[in-house]
């Protein structure tokens, strides 16, 4: 199965004025801190949190709706799918779809 993440780059550079591609690339690849705000389905869906550092120290989050594979005795989850959110509003309203 194919993992249908949504690439961070795009939203930190839109929520970042003037934070170059690069920049962004880098601060995507070091995610400084996950936060999972609520969970569904046997933790197969997560409403996430994440924290991304940018080069001025300033630390940047973003939100995530996301729907895992595998088991949790196993503790092997594989993203199935995730849509990142600029703002903890929009993904909550996304969130609050998605368990009714």
């Amino acid at each position: 199965m194919t993992d249908m993440v949504d690439d961070p780059v795009p939203l930190l550079m839109k929520k970042v004025p003037g934070l170059s591609e690069e920049d962004a690339r880098r601060a995507a690849g070091g995610c400084v801190g996950e936060v999972i705000l609520d969970e569904c389905d046997g933790e197969r869906m997560s409403l996430i949190e994440r924290t991304y550092p940018l080069p001025n120290g300033v630390e940047c989050v973003l939100w995530a709706v996301a729907w895992f594979t595998g088991s949790a005795a196993g503790g092997d989850f594989d993203v199935d799918r995730e849509d990142l959110y600029l703002d903890e509003a929009a993904a909550q309203e996304a969130w609050a779809g998605e368990t009714r």
